[in-house]
Order: structure tokens, then C-alpha cells, then sequence
């Protein structure tokens, strides 16, 4: 019975670290240097009747899963779109969302839209939902943004651990500290630049959470129990 005890607290505990944790502070999360996805000149929008909170922007450049990120041979330059699309109610609650990369490293552009002629989806995903400081969260300015996705497909699908693995994206619209007052009462726009019409930038890499507490806790437990046996079995020699 208390073998049976330990592989059940050890199977708990093997499949607690396949979950991302509740308690990880997603604005701390240090992110992996590789793979990232890199998007720029974002524009970033609330609208307060729709619920709808939209980031829209261009893909600027990947590095590659494993490669070393000082190296700027090491970055493969990316025209296309990036689209982070959802719904948050007024309370601050992420209902739903997706996220869809758009790219062709050929930059062959169409003479007349300018649009990428050898588009294809370089990474596409629906959002974590939740609120906030759970499936995504922001700090008090709103200067940064993070989202939790899970990966639905897309030509880099691969270096972020297949479909079903679970992303992040690190967001930076740009403005004041004072420009959002941090609540979704009222529709809001980060304000343009003058040489981009928005500016925001963003990174999307792998989400590898520390071990959560609950994880900590029944590992504990089971090294007790494990210990405990050990020592009723010496003392019965």
C-alpha cells in the first residue's frame, strides 16, 4: 500500500510538470534566448463596445531554435504580419483569443498592395484565457503585456515544441506610463509615431514554467514516505 502511496504522489507530481503553473509571474518569466520570434511597429487597440483588445504589427526577424542570438548572422529576416486578436471583458477577463504570424523570408512584395507574395503561417495559436495574472497579465502602466498561447500550427510550429506545446509573448506597446490608467472601461489606442504610425514591439518564444509549489509539495511527500519505509525496514531487520 505505501509503494502504491509513492508512485501515485511521483506520477502527480511527473504530470504537474507538464501544466504551466498559476503561480509563475508571467511578466518575470525569463525567456529563452531561442527560439524567438520577433514583431515590431505594433499598433495597439481596446475597443470598449466589442471587448475586442487587438495587437497588429509586422514580423521583423527569427532566430532560430538553438542558434546564438549575439550573432546577427544568426537572424533571419522576416516580412509579413503578426495578429494577436482578443476578447476581454470589462473586468479584465481574457475570454478568448488567437495569435497568428504571418511571414516569407524572401521579401518578394507585391509592386501594387506591398503585400508579401510568398506568405505562409509561421506560427498560429489560441490564447490561455483568464484573468489577469493567469493566462495573461500586464503590469500597472500597461508598458508590458504577456499572453499564454497554445500552439496550433505554423512552419515554426517545430523549434516551439509542436502543437498542443504552450507559447509566450513578451509586449511592449510603447507609450507613457500614464497614458492607460490599467483598467478596460474605455476604449484606448497607443499613440503613432511619426515614422511608423504606431510603435510596440514583441517577442514570441517557448513557455517552460518553474515546477509550481503543489509540484514541490508532493515531491517533498513523496521523499518522506520513501524515507519513512526505509527506516521501519531497517528497524524490523
Amino acid at each position: 500500500m505505501k509503494t502504491l502511496k509513492v508512485l501515485f504522489l511521483c506520477s502527480a507530481a511527473f504530470l504537474l510538470t507538464l501544466l504551466p503553473s498559476p503561480a509563475q509571474q508571467l511578466l518575470n518569466y525569463v525567456q529563452p534566448a531561442s527560439p524567438d520570434l520577433f514583431s515590431a511597429n505594433l499598433s495597439v487597440s481596446y475597443d470598449y463596445t466589442s471587448m475586442q483588445f487587438l495587437v497588429s504589427g509586422q514580423e521583423s526577424s527569427y532566430i532560430a531554435l538553438g542558434a546564438d542570438p549575439s550573432n546577427p548572422d544568426n537572424y533571419t529576416s522576416v516580412f509579413g504580419s503578426f495578429t494577436l486578436s482578443a476578447t476581454i471583458d470589462h473586468s479584465g477577463n481574457l475570454i478568448s483569443g488567437t495569435l497568428a504570424a504571418m511571414g516569407d523570408s524572401t521579401w518578394a512584395q507585391d509592386p501594387v498592395t506591398l503585400a508579401p507574395i510568398d506568405d505562409s503561417t509561421l506560427l498560429s495559436g489560441n490564447l490561455v484565457a483568464g484573468p489577469k495574472g493567469n493566462g495573461y497579465d500586464y503590469d500597472l502602466g500597461g508598458s508590458t503585456f504577456a499572453f499564454l498561447f497554445t500552439i496550433t500550427g505554423g512552419d515554426y510550429k517545430a523549434d516551439f515544441g509542436g502543437e498542443n506545446a504552450t507559447g509566450y509573448i513578451s509586449l511592449s506597446p510603447w507609450w507613457s506610463a500614464d497614458y492607460w490608467d490599467g483598467s478596460f472601461g474605455a476604449s484606448f489606442q497607443n499613440p503613432g509615431s511619426s515614422d511608423t504610425g504606431y510603435s510596440g514591439v514583441a517577442d514570441t518564444v517557448p513557455y517552460v514554467p518553474e515546477p509550481s509549489s503543489t509540484l514541490v509539495f508532493l515531491m517533498g511527500g513523496a521523499a518522506w514516505l520513501m524515507a519513512q519505509r526505509r527506516r521501519r525496514n531497517t528497524l524490523t531487520r
